[in-house]
């Protein structure tokens, strides 16, 4: 049975261009994140990590740190 109480949180590493690509699915995906992004903190819903964060597990790409919340 699914749990409906809300204030559940979620983070979630991402590529950064989660956060700044131009293509259709990039846009839909924002907009589907923006439903969730935590109640007076929508200009923190992406943060963005250091530089290459991950370049000693051999990722070499700018990630970001998106939260969402469950009303």
């Amino acid at each position: 049975m699914a749990n409906h109480t809300p204030g559940g949180e979620l983070r979630a590493i991402l590529p950064a261009s989660a956060e700044v690509g131009s293509t259709a699915k990039h846009e839909r995906f924002r907009a589907w994140a923006a439903q969730h992004s935590p109640r007076g903190y929508r200009c923190h819903q992406w943060r963005d990590l250091p530089p290459e964060s991950f370049a000693s597990v051999g990722v070499r790409i700018n990630t970001v740190v998106l939260t969402l919340q469950k009303f």
